[in-house]
């Protein structure tokens, strides 16, 4: 099981997080009383920062096009890492929708009310999910372990070596 994300100081910790809450809560309050949320979330603030070869990153609506040269931290509303994005290390992240198109060589950690993996994973996956799914060009060379609300959507050409363990949502979880 890959280990849980340790930042140097409880300071940054803190801010990475408040500005991810932040940034969720701000799409979902504005999903909620009918605006246009692509366009709230354009116009959001995006905290982006980088701490030697990792990157942190929050925002209403995120697109990781480039390569990360270490770890990627995300939180957001909406989270498309896409194709070209070639993470060298770890992806820890959370949002009400996150997307994975690109690759990367560690292990994923993620937790959304939506979350697809389209492309190559070199480790474990960990998913926390309203709805889980693996694209055609979902590659991940670990395990993955899901909780979720939905059974796992699987498309056949997608590949696990690893196997699939769902794992039980506790009470504390779920609600």
């Amino acid at each position: 099981m890959p280990p849980t994300l340790r930042m140097e100081t409880d300071m940054t910790r803190r801010a990475f997080l408040v500005a991810g809450a932040f940034a969720v809560m701000a799409t979902a309050m504005a999903g909620a009383l009918g605006e246009d949320t692509d366009k709230r979330a354009a116009s959001a603030n995006v905290v982006d920062r980088q701490r030697g070869t990792d990157r942190f990153v929050s925002g209403g609506s995120l697109t990781v096009s480039q390569p990360v040269a270490g770890d990627l931290i995300a939180a957001g509303g909406s989270i498309e890492v896409g194709p070209k994005a070639q993470i060298v290390g770890n992806l820890t992240g959370g949002g009400g929708q996150f997307h994975l198109n690109g690759s990367v060589t560690g292990y994923v950690q993620v937790a959304g009310g939506r979350v697809v993996i389209d492309g190559p994973v070199g480790g474990d996956v960990d998913a926390t999910s309203g709805h889980l799914e693996l694209s055609p060009n979902a590659r991940i060379a670990g395990k993955l372990r899901y909780r979720g609300a939905d059974n796992l959507k699987r498309d056949p050409a997608a590949q696990v070596t690893g196997g699939v363990e769902r794992l039980a949502m506790t009470v504390s979880e779920a609600g």
